[in-house]
């Protein structure tokens, strides 16, 4: 189905988000600072210098991932680190890989962490561009990981057969389970989204059970909300986040400037506006982390 490509922008961020916030099963909200704080700091950065500034990135990286080992936090460094990046470079993936190898080299991020990052990322920029082609994107993501040492591109050879099988979950995991849990989290988010590639409620559903992968559904988020855009997240999801959290001060949801910030990204994105608006000396970064307003959907 055709989506506009705002609409995929921002289905990509909420869908991230929620998939890291929410309890789907009790319609909770959760707490997840790193990520939003990371993901806004990102696209704050991008805004601020039109370009993907890795020093600065690398800065950012460092204070919030302190305290985070490389498993623990790998879900969330891996939506954190590319989603404003493949936003906002999705329209060219050689300049794409070049930015992400570099920021990944500038962290000294491990092998999988990279090959997970360009993974993820190759599935959004073609959902993005609206070229996902379902018998073909594994061996693309693959080819476009490159020659690695990690054992990510079997476990994802493993799920295309899975896929097209129409294995259910259950069997998918226990064939991924002599995996470590680095290559378990990107094989099993790929499933999740391959096999339910037009539903966003089952895809993250499915990811959500699978509590000793923790983060997953943050991914599954991304890569489904990018393909069916925010119009396929459930209202029921979306007006529980949206709701005004305190009854004294009317505060906008985290969710609410996620669309926020998809917006302002499309806006510097397609040249449509001045990059300069949003520069350190209105102190626009204060801004999207603290700001009040109103959104409009479409």
């Amino acid at each position: 189905m055709y989506y506009s490509l705002i609409s995929r922008f921002r289905g990509a961020l909420v869908g991230s988000y929620l998939g890291e916030t929410f309890d789907f099963h009790e319609y909770e909200t959760c707490q997840s600072a790193k990520h939003y704080e990371l993901i806004s700091l990102g696209i704050v950065n991008l805004i601020e210098s039109n370009l993907f500034e890795i020093e600065d990135w690398v800065s950012y990286q460092q204070k919030i991932w302190y305290d985070l080992d490389s498993t623990e936090g790998l879900p969330l460094r891996l939506v954190s680190t590319f989603l404003p990046t493949v936003l906002f470079f999705h329209d060219n993936p050689i300049k794409l890989r070049h930015v992400l190898l570099s920021a990944a080299a500038k962290c000294d991020y491990s092998s999988i962490i990279q090959d997970g990052i360009l993974a993820i990322t190759y599935i959004i920029s073609q959902s993005l561009r609206m070229k996902l082609c379902v018998e073909k994107i594994i061996t693309e993501t693959i080819d476009f990981i490159g020659q690695t040492s990690t054992d990510l591109p079997q476990s994802l050879s493993q799920i295309s057969n899975l896929v097209d099988s129409n294995a259910s979950l259950e069997q998918a995991v226990m064939k991924l389970s002599n995996y470590d849990p680095s290559t378990q989290i990107v094989a099993i988010a790929f499933y999740c989204f391959l096999s339910t590639l037009e539903d966003f409620q089952l895809s993250i559903l499915r990811s959500s059970i699978n509590s000793p992968l923790n983060g997953l559904s943050a991914i599954v988020g991304a890569l489904s909300g990018s393909q069916n855009s925010v119009l396929s997240i459930p209202s029921k999801w979306l007006s529980k986040q949206l709701e005004v959290k305190s009854a004294i001060i009317s505060e906008i949801t985290d969710c609410s400037k996620m669309l926020e910030l998809a917006d302002i990204l499309m806006t510097i994105w397609s040249g449509a506006g001045n990059s300069m608006l949003y520069s350190r000396k209105t102190n626009y970064s204060l801004h999207i982390l603290t700001s009040v307003g109103t959104m409009h959907y479409r």
